[in-house]
């Protein structure tokens, strides 16, 4: 999600000499109701749908049809990005959107290595 929220911010930069916070774009992208103007508001939703995109792309490139199996998005940046994958790239996408999936997960799985290492 970070590299999204720096791609946009730079598209924006260079569109409209515009800096904003990953904050901004984020309320955006939650969809979130704020006095930004429209023509900002759009930028970051095109890219956003560019960048969801590019990541469906990279996955079909490593041999993986999203669109004859369930795919499984995790993490705080599913929440955000699921309104811009485009219709029907996915069969069935599985949205687990708590923020502290992957942090819990790299918990387990080093308390497993460690139990395996003692």
């Amino acid at each position: 999600m970070i590299r999204c929220l720096d791609e946009i911010a730079e598209q924006v930069r260079r569109s409209l000499n515009l800096s904003l916070t990953g904050a901004q774009i984020e309320n955006v992208l939650r969809g979130s109701p704020d006095s930004m103007d429209d023509r900002v508001k759009a930028i970051i939703q095109r890219e956003a749908g560019s960048y969801a995109r590019r990541i469906l792309s990279a996955i079909a490139e490593a041999g993986l049809d999203c669109r004859a199996m369930p795919v499984v998005f995790l993490g705080g940046g599913a929440g955000r990005m699921k309104r811009y994958l485009p219709q029907g790239s996915v069969l069935r996408p599985v949205i687990l959107d708590d923020d502290k999936l992957n942090a819990q997960a790299y918990e387990r799985l080093a308390s497993q290595v460690a139990g395996h290492a003692g």
